[in-house]
């Protein structure tokens, strides 16, 4: 992102989950960070397991609770972001791996930046390489883990930029 030109720079998931067409969403309201929700009024999920729903709640859940309050869908992989807002929140952030978007979004708000947060659709891929899938069907507990290993990397996040 930070090689990236141009006034706005967008970043998706891989398996480009969400419809391209709701891109024009993301200007619907002035801000210098839009992300999208599987959460807001008027989303969809489609084709998405349960469980993998209940977990992602619960980690959003800890989320909310120790570093983006008010922020109901951080892993949504679609972020659009101003030049300045990327140059700054790229530069700074530390993570490279799981829960770097809530990093940045931490970092934004921190920053005093404007977050708008708009509705999509998504419709859950299957047969790819998808970490979530991996690590729940060949864990015992996997979503536990998952969440807790989660958990335990935001504790460390906020502790490192706040320290």
């Amino acid at each position: 992102m930070l090689a990236a030109t141009g006034q706005w720079r967008f970043f998706a998931d891989a398996d480009l989950s969400m419809d391209l067409d709701e891109l024009p969403k993301f200007f619907d309201e002035p801000a210098e960070v839009a992300v999208a929700s599987r959460e807001a009024p008027g989303a969809q999920r489609i084709g998405e397991p349960m469980t993998r729903h209940l977990i992602g709640r619960v980690f959003n859940l800890c989320v909310r609770m120790l570093v983006v309050p008010g922020i109901h869908d951080t892993q949504c992989g679609y972020k659009l972001f101003s030049a300045a807002a990327a140059k700054d929140l790229f530069a700074t952030g530390r993570l490279n791996g799981f829960a770097f978007d809530v990093e940045l979004l931490f970092l934004a708000r921190r920053a005093g930046l404007t977050i708008a947060v708009g509705s999509v659709s998504v419709v859950q891929m299957h047969g790819g390489a998808d970490t979530f899938a991996v690590l729940t069907d060949r864990l015992i507990g996997g979503g536990i883990v998952l969440v807790a290993v989660a958990t335990l990397n935001l504790v460390m996040m906020v502790r490192q930029v706040l320290m």
